[in-house]
């Protein structure tokens, strides 16, 4: 079996990074293709220590619904494949939710379907291994994919036809084999825009030990990994990131500054150069 540490080194998350000068910007109409600054996350733990831009200012753009999908992707495909790693031997049933027509969505539908899913599983006496993304479909409704692990003994039930989804259908596989790249399939489609205000766009739960503290590692932000290993249990606090055990705090290099209500980054070198 692999272990988790090795598994985290084949993850390799990409780095989008594009400089370009305000003046550049402005050509563009005030906008700028969607881009992370120094890769996921790195909006988090900013030090907001400027509200203007200077002149000479060249950063990144960054782009908050653009790195919200981003983050939602990586958390997804993280969580999938270490679910996997966990129990190499259960099954994942894949279930898709529709809502009927004339059924609008509700910040609740999702947290009352996880409900049912966790009492199936304590009446089973089987841990709650899950995780969702949401995706927007073209007729402007939220569409639910989820993927339930459990032992090959068992057979999750049709959530529509148990009561756990009321608004709507449900479908179900059991033949796709690879859970990561069922969700990565779905997860490549987001749009943070289109979703209704709050509605969350994934969640996961039933990690454990280290698999957990790898995936709040893979949600800090570049800056941040690369100095912490997963075990360190950073956290953010005011003025960067903490270090529980060291009590060191990691200060953010990037400076925010703000334009024409855009948000651009650069680092803090760069700025006081």
């Amino acid at each position: 079996m692999q272990s988790l540490s090795d598994s985290r080194t084949r993850a390799h998350i990409p780095r989008n990074e594009t400089s370009f000068s305000l003046e550049q910007c402005r050509q563009n109409g005030g906008s700028w293709a969607p881009c992370g600054a120094g890769g996921l996350g790195v909006a988090v733990g900013l030090d907001p220590s400027q509200t203007s831009v200077p002149p000479s200012c060249n950063g990144f753009f960054v782009d908050a619904r653009a790195m919200k999908v981003k983050r939602a992707r990586y958390a997804t495909l993280t969580a999938a494949r270490l679910h996997k790693l966990e129990r190499p031997t259960w099954s994942a049933t894949f279930i898709g939710f529709t809502y009927r027509p004339g059924c609008n969505y509700g910040p609740r539908d999702i947290s009352n379907l996880v409900k049912c899913v966790r009492d199936w599983c304590e009446k089973h006496g089987i841990e709650c291994r899950y995780l969702w993304v949401a995706e927007m479909q073209k007729r402007g409704v939220i569409h639910y994919h989820m993927i339930v692990f459990h032992p090959k003994a068992l057979q999750f039930p049709k959530p529509d036809k148990q009561g756990w989804w009321p608004h709507g259908s449900t479908s179900r596989s059991t033949g796709i084999r690879h859970a990561v790249a069922y969700m990565a399939k779905y997860m490549s489609k987001g749009d943070a825009a289109s979703f209704p205000k709050g509605a969350r766009t994934y969640g996961c739960g039933g990690l454990n030990g280290t698999a957990k503290l790898e995936l709040r590692w893979w949600k800090l932000p570049t800056w941040v990994r690369e100095q912490v290993e997963p075990a360190d249990r950073a956290k953010r606090v005011l003025g960067g990131f903490l270090k529980p055990d060291s009590g060191e705090i990691l200060s953010s290099p990037w400076q925010v500054f703000f334009k024409g209500g855009l948000v651009f980054v650069q680092r803090k070198e760069v700025a006081h150069g």
